[in-house]
């Protein structure tokens, strides 16, 4: 799976100590189809040069389309490929979404505003490749960050998860009992089953670790001579 940062700190301000940690593209096989269409409008008229020149003036208006859509299709698909993108840097989440040269929306979304990730591999071809979508949902489900044919997206969700656990671990104050309590009432209803969620998946690993400990047995004392 490769990653790349290249083309998006043009449409992105990142905020004081924020770093880009993951941009996740299209897999590219998914393009398959568009790239025979354009290779037929690049080449085809090649192998068909000479019957095509016999036609004359019509033939060389055919050449020259079949090569002027061919570059327009490759342009827009690179174009398109280098800025539709999911951006998760290490406080937040940025979808960019590029449909051809003219109309870019971006959407974002602060881990602490984040509800629930998860990701679909659905269909025999996404199976066998592993590829899928990723979707990150925000508050009551009134915002939804997606990205389609994302290569490896298990390993896309877990990184999200990975530094979702670590933004809230920031948010949890390292004091008192009584600050913690105060700590607890200032926080929303979805922050809250954050806190929850990860204090029991935290003690599912300290338990599953207790459980892999090996048992010792009781040394036998010695008898008195």
């Amino acid at each position: 799976m490769v990653f790349t940062f290249m083309a998006v700190d043009n449409y992105i301000q990142l905020n004081d100590h924020e770093k880009i940690v993951l941009v996740v593209r299209r897999y590219p096989l998914t393009y398959a189809g568009v790239l025979i269409g354009i290779g037929l409008l690049l080449l085809g008229p090649f192998f068909l040069l000479i019957p095509l020149l016999k036609l004359g003036l019509f033939g060389k208006i055919i050449i020259g389309t079949s090569l002027a859509f061919g570059v327009f299709y490759a342009s827009r698909l690179w174009f398109v490929r280098q800025r539709d993108c999911l951006i998760i840097t290490s406080h937040r989440v940025i979808d960019i979404h590029q449909q051809g040269f003219t109309q870019r929306t971006i959407s974002e979304a602060a881990y602490e505003r984040i509800s629930d990730v998860s990701h679909v591999v659905r269909g025999a071809m996404r199976i066998l490749f592993n590829y899928g979508t990723i979707r990150v949902t925000c508050g009551d489900g009134s915002v939804v960050l997606t990205m389609d044919q994302v290569k490896d997206p298990k390993a896309v969700h877990h990184t999200i998860s990975e530094i979702m656990g670590r933004s809230l671990r920031g948010m949890m104050p390292r004091h008192g009992a009584v600050d913690l309590e105060q700590e607890l009432e200032k926080m929303s209803e979805v922050e809250l089953q954050r806190v929850a969620q990860q204090i029991i998946d935290r003690l599912g690993a300290v338990g599953a670790a207790r459980r892999e400990e090996p048992v010792s047995k009781p040394r036998k004392l010695r008898a008195r001579e």
